[in-house]
């Protein structure tokens, strides 16, 4: 999913005024990244030299040792800290268009599971990698 911020700021003149943008196709790179759907499952970026993170080296030779080195990371700190990404996360509560509340006929149809809350995260008290 795009990651438009929560209800309120959807709402905002400042999110509508982007959202007039992107249908009269007049944004800038920076300005279009905010409706990206599907994100990428990775991203990698050097903040020095692109610090609006708009140019991810993932699939870049140069980058793929540093791209390994992190995801080693990432895999080590789920482990450790008992992190998981849900089969099943929680709908969105709001549409990402108009920043209305979405109903949902029982809380089980908008609930999903929480990150970590297969491996009962909230029983380990592990910092992850340092």
């Amino acid at each position: 999913q795009a990651w438009q911020g929560p209800a309120d700021s959807v709402r905002s003149p400042s999110h509508q005024s982007l959202q007039a943008g992107r249908d009269k196709q007049q944004l800038s790179m920076a300005q279009e990244d905010v409706f990206l759907s599907p994100r990428p499952a990775e991203e990698l970026y050097l903040i020095g030299e692109d610090p609006h993170q708009l140019h991810s080296l993932v699939g870049q030779p140069r980058y793929e040792s540093d791209l390994l080195r992190l995801r080693g990371l990432l895999a080590q700190w789920s482990k450790e800290t008992a992190d998981s990404v849900p089969a099943h996360i929680s709908a969105d509560s709001f549409d990402r268009e108009t920043g209305e509340r979405l109903e949902f006929e029982t809380r089980e149809g908008y609930r999903g599971t929480t990150p970590g809350e297969d491996l009962q995260a909230w029983q380990v008290h592990s910092p992850g990698p340092r």
